[in-house]
């Protein structure tokens, strides 16, 4: 059956460059072989055939001079190549950086880098939400979450386990093409035990041989006043753990984001608005407030007579990180029925206009 490139990509003919970089992630990350462990035999091979196509795929489309051909003669690219341009390299060094490397150094830095070193985990990144006393005040508080970690029966090896009969254990293998040159070989890492040369033969009970378990952590989070809203917290190591008892832990990400009560108040940049309801006779005579900022200090503002619903009263670098803080004045009617006595007084004003 012909292999359709751009469809086991997920792609259309006209894929850009960084289309198929995405595209290529995207697949590998969902065919990838440590995704389908604890599946059935038939579904691993599968996920295996699958991660190995879309390799393929992505080596083929992503050099211009193959993808021509490829979009020329279909399956029998590579035979066609065999001709005077020798597959479209421009010589013996061009073919050699080609072919050794692989296609997984556009982004992991080529196969025998990735075993030289054990696995890091994964970084973590979540949200914390603060309020409006919290942006003006900061907060010193303990934050609990959970990641995965390497469990410790057995850990992180999954079980019990023998050499790997694909590799016999270096982790890698070996393929041999024939080139214009003579013969050529490339090495690759080894997707039945991912590189580690072994596979496990007995399941670890704790962790069903997936070499991780749910492990809580705690942080102290010391978020100091004014913070961005978005500021991102790291805590090097407090992420996923590696499954390899030498790899290094994955970093925890904590953005900070602002949650406040969009009703009462609203944030521009360093700038804050407050909404406060002033009642309708203080707005037509004028008054003077005693307020409290959110850091708690103590303020007096001036509603002017014959102040209006929007009116702003601006206290000049009281904001955030000394931008300025700004009252909205709202007017305020009884919700309630008035006396008689607030009756006739209103109907007098309105006599007089």
């Amino acid at each position: 059956m012909a292999k359709d490139y751009y469809k086991i990509l997920g792609v259309d003919k006209n894929a850009d460059e960084a289309q198929l970089k995405k595209a290529y992630r995207k697949k590998s990350i969902e065919w990838h072989p440590d995704k389908w462990q604890d599946k059935s035999e038939a579904e691993r091979k599968k996920a295996e055939e699958q991660f190995k196509l879309v390799a393929e795929a992505y080596d083929c489309l992503k050099d211009p001079d193959k993808r021509a051909r490829y979009d020329q003669f279909g399956d029998n690219w590579e035979q066609m190549s065999q001709g005077g341009d020798f597959g479209g390299f421009s010589g013996f060094e061009d073919i050699m950086s080609r072919m050794s490397g692989g296609v997984f150094d556009d982004f992991f830095g080529g196969g025998k880098r990735r075993n030289r070193s054990p696995q890091p985990g994964q970084s973590v990144q979540t949200q914390y939400e603060i309020g409006i006393n919290e942006i003006f005040n900061g907060l010193n508080t303990t934050f609990e979450f959970e990641v995965n970690g390497r469990c410790t029966k057995c850990n992180g090896s999954g079980g019990d386990s023998e050499t790997c009969s694909h590799c016999h254990g270096t982790g890698n293998l070996t393929q041999t093409q024939h080139t214009p040159f003579g013969m050529i070989t490339q090495q690759s890492t080894c997707p039945y035990c991912h590189g580690t040369g072994k596979v496990i033969t007995k399941k670890c009970a704790e962790c069903n041989g997936t070499g991780i378990k749910k492990i809580k952590r705690k942080v102290n989070l010391n978020i100091k006043p004014f913070v961005e809203n978005g500021h991102i917290m790291k805590f090097t190591g407090m992420g996923y753990e590696s499954k390899d008892p030498h790899g290094l832990n994955g970093d925890l990400l904590i953005q900070i984001i602002y949650n406040i009560d969009t009703s009462k108040y609203v944030v521009k940049g360093k700038t804050v608005y407050e909404k406060i309801k002033i009642p309708y006779y203080d707005a037509i005579l004028g008054t003077k407030l005693n307020v409290t900022l959110p850091n708690n200090t103590k303020e007096t503002i001036e509603i002017k007579p014959l102040s209006q619903e929007g009116t702003q009263i601006v206290l000049h670098n009281k904001g955030i990180s000394g931008g300025d803080y700004i009252y909205i004045v709202s007017l305020q009617v009884p919700n309630k029925n008035i006396s008689n006595n607030e009756k006739e007084l209103l109907n007098q004003i309105k006599q007089l206009h």
